[in-house]
């Protein structure tokens, strides 16, 4: 196998692996909108409740990390949990604004309005849940002590990618590894 079409599979698995948990996260979002329709007006005003509290939680602990990096002088991961906590509280106000809409429209007995404000809350607790674990996922990236670097080399072949390589092979020939002699700009 050519060295260029081991990167090409490799950058694909790595696609799939990193792609994967969003799919998952936008199953389970598609999951609980279809549910929607068959929730009750008690079961909506009780997720509303759930969904304030969980948002609530996602912006103290990312209000906590960053008091934490600002105290350790760290401004790349001040910058990035900034923004993360700047998200996470307008998807908090946002939250409360619907619960309080989606309350009014049972009161009223408007249900298509109250599904739809379920629905904003449906999605705004499951980003607020994304931008919490990706204001994790900043801290935990940190663990290293600065002026560290520490890197694994592994010199394996990739053998699960030796076995299937006929998509690889059509394209072999298509590819010319040399440099053009002239430029197109001349």
């Amino acid at each position: 196998m050519k060295p260029g079409s081991t990167l090409l599979a490799f950058t694909a698995l790595a696609l799939a692996a990193f792609s994967l948990p969003e799919a998952m996260a936008q199953d389970d979002i598609t999951g609980q909108l279809e549910q929607s329709n068959r929730v009750s007006p008690e079961e909506m005003l009780r997720f509303a409740d759930m969904a304030l509290d969980e948002i609530k939680m996602a912006v103290d602990d990312v209000s906590s990390m960053l008091e934490d990096a600002e105290r350790e002088q760290d401004a790349a991961l001040t910058q990035n949990l900034g923004t993360a906590l700047a998200t996470l509280r307008a998807l908090y106000e946002v939250s409360q604004s619907s619960a309080l809409k989606m309350e009014q429209a049972i009161d009223d007995g408007d249900l298509d309005l109250a599904e739809h404000e379920y629905r904003k809350l449906t999605i705004a607790l499951a980003k607020a849940r994304q931008y919490r674990n990706e204001a994790e996922g900043y801290v935990g990236e940190t663990e290293a002590e600065p002026g560290q670097t520490s890197v694994e080399v592994i010199e394996e072949p990739l053998e699960y990618f030796e076995e299937d390589t006929a998509i690889f092979d059509i394209y072999e020939d298509t590819f010319d590894d040399t440099a053009p002699t002239t430029s197109p700009f001349q």
